[in-house]
């Protein structure tokens, strides 16, 4: 019914309104920003932490075989990824903000991806509450 519902509103809209090409060279700003901007402030954090470590490790002025095992944080995206693995102290909290800055990383590179490839944001973005069979859940509707 909600299918049917959704294409008698899609026919009702003219037909310019349903097909209209983005414009060549228009890139999702939105997503585009945002997607700099989080990258950016996550992979600063991610070499200042591994500049710091190699600092206080005393590889940077002298020999580099006595680095640190956060030098994975200088890798972009899966840095912080090779640095949980690499990580001799297996403290939970250090263990989650690497995770949480791999994640943060990899979404922002993919918002980056997603704003240069998609040229022009959703027409509607719909959050419905749902129940599914293993219990409560979302579902993302993006209509464009």
């Amino acid at each position: 019914m909600l299918l049917a519902l959704c294409l008698m509103v899609q026919s009702a809209a003219p037909a310019a309104e349903l097909h209209q090409p983005p414009r060549p060279g228009k890139v999702n700003q939105t997503l585009l920003l945002s997607g700099t901007a989080a990258f950016a402030a996550s992979y600063l954090a991610s070499v200042s932490v591994g500049v710091l470590s190699e600092v206080i490790a005393g590889s940077l002025p002298v020999v580099p075989a006595q680095h640190s095992s956060l030098n994975g944080l200088f890798i972009p995206v899966a840095g912080p990824f090779i640095a949980m693995a690499n990580v001799r102290n297996r403290d939970p909290g250090a263990m989650l903000i690497l995770a949480a800055d791999g994640v943060v990383q990899l979404a922002a590179v993919t918002m980056i991806v997603v704003g240069l490839v998609l040229p022009h944001e959703p027409s509607r973005v719909t959050i419905a509450p749902g129940v599914n069979g293993s219990g409560l859940g979302a579902t993302l509707m993006l209509n464009w």
